[in-house]
Order: C-alpha cells, then structure tokens, then sequence
C-alpha cells in the first residue's frame, strides 16, 4: 500500500523502518528539528535519520499546521496514514475527504489508559497486562475503532524501558496484520466502549520525586515505571539521588523508623528505607553528576547511617 507516516522518537522509527520493508512510504510527517544538548544545536529527530537513510520524502510542520502535510499526502494517492508517536494534534484524521483511513498505534487494551503515558500508569497501577492496540483515528484522543488488538504480560522486573520495548516488538508485527487486513477487505471496526475507558495523563519531571509516606510496593512501582525517564528520584543531604532499581520489601512486624529514614546498612550490599508501610531496598542509584552505580558503590562515598533522613531538600 502506498502509505503516509506520521512519528518522531525512536520508537516511532521502529514502525518506520518495518514499514517501509513492506510498502511504499511516500511521504513522512515528523517534528521540526529541536535544540538538543549543551551547544543547543538543532537535531533531527530519530523518525527523520531513518528516513534520511530510506531516501523517503520528508515534512516537518509545526505545531497545528498539519493540513498542509494531510494536503499532500492526499496529492501523493496514500492510500493509508500511520500514526505512531507523533507529539501533534492533527486534523479530524488526514485525508478526511479522498481517502479517509488512518490508524493509530497505541500502547494499551483501548479503552484502558488512554493518553500520552500509557506505559508507565500501566506499571504505576501495578497491572497485570496491557498491550497493543491498532485504532483508527478519531477526533477525541484514543476513542477511535479498535481494528486489532495483542495482549502482553507485564514482567515483575519490566521498567517503562523493557516493556515498551516488548511492545514495540509485538506492536510492529501488528501494525503489519493490521495494515494487511485493510488492504484485502477484511478489517473490522470495533467501536470502543467509553464507559470503560480509564485515562494515563502526561508524565511530568517532579512527579518522579518518591514521597516516602508511600507504601513500599507503591514505591517500587514509580522506581520502575519512572526509568529511564524521568528517573525516580529523592534527596540526601540536599543533593537528589536518582533510584534506578529497587525493590520492596513488606514488613510482617512492627515498622521500625520514620519514613524516609535509612534503617539498614549491610556492609555487602545496598540499603533499606523505612516507608510508609514496609521498607524499599535500593540496588542501583545515580548521584547528581555521576554514572550509576550499585547501591553498595554508592555507601563506599556516601556517608550514611542508620537513621539518616532521605527526602529533604
């Protein structure tokens, strides 16, 4: 099929590159390049490297200036639109007038966790699955038909990185099963029942401090659904500390400490912090400036003890 692709992150290029192996990609909507880095220097997004080295054709509209790109794409006979990851609102589906099919990628069971943080509120909710939905496009964010759908277990150890990352891989494939099934007539449109639908709003940087008031399989939870972006983390002696893996530990007995404090220091491995309910054991961390490190690395230059207080600023 002759198809018109709209993303930017790398995990977007993923769809781009498996795409493009099966059909013709004839044009590829992406951000405009953005400032990255110290210099500040304005870099390509992972969506248009990939298609640099395609040889596909290339737009890069601002924001709400999509029309145009949907304008084209309608000139170039797509036959298709695919959106994955794309970070702008588009028009009540592009091509709404010639074509009018575009489908949508997204990381859960629709109508659960619809929204820009699917992946990590599905760890945070300490779900048991989620999954890959392809849907068509609608006005409203994820309401649109559900046209094929694929279930994945959620590990015990998946952080935000390794699950979406088994996503990607079922999700590619399905996107493909999708596609064909347009092409030869056989796709069904499953309205979404909306009574269900559950909501996984965007992700901000301080939502990632640890409130250790929480209980600690909370905890553990925001740990990993918060790597590796933004990084969960709290503070020691004024100065943040990113908590990469953790892990809970749910106390039988009476709590010992206040919430917040380091309650146990073996002197061959990391250390526990009393929570709300149960204590968090730290394995590997990251100080402000430095590589991560495991826990006990981090002991060996930190000067903790039992009763050190961890949280205030």
């Amino acid at each position: 099929m002759r198809i018109g692709f709209f993303g930017t992150p790398a995990v977007a290029a993923e769809y781009l590159e498996a795409l493009a192996a099966e059909h013709e990609v004839v044009q590829v909507v992406t951000q405009p390049d953005r400032p990255a880095g110290r210099s500040g220097t304005a870099r390509p997004s992972p969506v248009k490297r990939v298609a640099l080295s395609l040889g596909l054709p290339i737009c890069q509209p601002e924001s709400g200036e999509c029309g145009q790109a949907c304008g084209r794409l309608d000139e170039l006979g797509a036959q298709l639109c695919v959106v994955v990851a794309f970070g702008q609102r588009l028009p009540c589906g592009p091509l709404p007038c010639s074509v009018g099919r575009c489908v949508n990628v997204h990381y859960s069971l629709l109508p659960r966790l619809r929204g820009a943080a699917p992946v990590q509120h599905a760890i945070l909710q300490g779900l048991e699955t989620t999954g890959v939905t392809v849907q068509y496009v609608a006005p409203g964010w994820d309401e649109g038909d559900i046209l094929l759908q694929q279930a994945l277990d959620i590990a015990a150890a998946d952080t935000c990185g390794t699950l979406t990352a088994r996503l990607t891989r079922i999700g590619t494939q399905t996107l493909l099963e999708a596609i064909a099934a347009i092409a030869d007539g056989t796709a069904r449109r499953t309205p979404q029942d909306h009574s269900q639908a559950t909501f996984a709003p965007l992700i901000h940087s301080q939502d990632a401090e640890l409130d250790w008031t929480q209980d600690a399989k909370r905890l553990e939870r925001q740990v990993r659904a918060y790597n590796p972006w933004p990084g969960a983390f709290t503070h020691v002696g004024g100065k943040r500390l990113k908590i990469l893996t953790a892990s809970a530990q749910i106390s039988s007995g009476k709590e010992e400490g206040e919430a917040g404090e380091v309650v146990e220091l073996p002197c061959d491995g990391g250390f526990a912090v009393q929570c709300g309910s149960g204590r968090l054991w730290l394995h590997q961390v990251q100080a402000a400036g430095k590589q991560p490190m495991t826990a006990e690395e981090y002991l060996r230059g930190a000067r903790l003890t039992v009763g050190t207080k961890l949280g205030c600023k």
